[in-house]
């Protein structure tokens, strides 16, 4: 009894630890409208210039959602599609933070 106490706790603990990431959502638009294969990204962390890369699925319209680590305050983000690329630099004291992020690829 006492092991699934133990487990119990194990998973609570987990379950309600504060997240090391925010999601930032973003539309991403080709000069025909929103792209519908994934987009790279390769993104630099800014202050502690940490590189990630990903590969984003989106949704209808072009919306995705890429993970922003806590600890950062700015993304300096590249996209490439076949339908372009674009350079973005989100910061995280932005006005409105839970606004969509316009992306135009060129």
């Amino acid at each position: 009894m006492q092991h699934i106490g133990v487990l119990l706790f194990g998973w609570l603990k987990q379950r309600f630890r504060p997240s090391s990431t925010r999601p930032v959502l973003m539309r991403v638009r080709s000069r025909r409208g929103g792209v519908k294969t994934p987009v790279r990204v390769e993104a630099v962390q800014l202050p502690d210039q940490r590189r990630s890369s990903h590969i984003l699925q989106t949704a209808n319209g072009g919306l995705c959602v890429l993970p922003w680590p806590i600890t950062a305050t700015k993304l300096v983000l590249k996209l490439e599609h076949d339908a372009g690329e674009a350079e973005i630099e989100v910061r995280s004291d932005r006005i409105d933070p839970q606004r969509v992020i316009e992306v135009d690829l060129y």
